[in-house]
């Protein structure tokens, strides 16, 4: 074989090589990413309200990091949501509210005043930020030091922002807003009952677990007040 043909042959031994490698790079990249968003299209069958995110990862190489940065975040805010809907459901108000810390804690109801300020305040700071976890500037500051590639950057945004992801965190953010005036006409009202006892705590007391007032009208006043916080 002459020194031409030889050097025709190892030029198309490594243009063949080249051409291979690059087709299993291409083969596998795609793979991992319908693999990707295959994961990504099952986080969307969870309930944000109840499941946990922190899956194990099923991709490699930089699309282990997406999907490691999509769960993590979904997972972050899956539970401080589940956080906030738990204080929904075993409100400590309710014990607030109660024949038993009206004895507690005295005429004045210092502590149940220090309470509903400081939890007032960090309720609100929490739920804030739940909300502004749900805007596309949250969901990007995200992978900002993590991912730097514009390839994988598009793509994770692809992904967090399609029309299924966004569909929770629209309903997930309606649902809060809605919680943030109930909890806090709650904390507001709570402190008015307390405010009200303080003022007429010579028309009222306790007894057999039960608060008893002097006169009708004033019985009739803090029934209203419950009322307001049971709607």
């Amino acid at each position: 074989m002459s020194r031409k043909k030889k050097r025709i042959f190892l030029f198309c031994f490594i243009a063949l090589d080249i051409l291979l490698v690059a087709l299993f790079l291409f083969v596998q990249s795609a793979t991992q990413e319908s693999l990707l968003k295959r994961e990504v299209y099952n986080l969307t069958k969870l309930d944000i309200t109840k499941d946990r995110y922190n899956t194990a990862i099923q991709t490699r190489g930089n699309y282990a990091l997406v999907e490691k940065e999509i769960k993590s975040y979904l997972d972050q805010y899956a539970t401080h949501l589940q956080d906030v809907l738990s204080l929904m459901e075993n409100s400590p108000l309710t014990t607030l509210l109660s024949a038993n810390n009206y004895i507690q804690d005295g005429s004045d109801f210092t502590k149940s005043f220090s309470y509903i300020e400081n939890r007032k305040e960090s309720f609100n700071q929490e739920i804030s930020q739940l909300i502004d976890s749900c805007s596309e500037e949250a969901i990007m500051n995200h992978i900002s030091s993590s991912i730097t590639d514009p390839y994988y950057v598009s793509l994770y945004k692809n992904l967090m922002l399609d029309e299924h992801m966004t569909k929770d965190f629209f309903t997930s953010k309606s649902l809060l807003e809605e919680i943030r005036v109930k909890v806090n006409t709650a904390f507001d009202v709570s402190g008015d009952v307390f405010s009200f006892l303080k003022q007429n705590q010579k028309d009222w007391k306790v007894e057999n677990g039960e608060i008893q007032f002097r006169t009708v009208d004033l019985v009739n006043q803090y029934n209203s007040y419950i009322e307001k916080i049971k709607s």
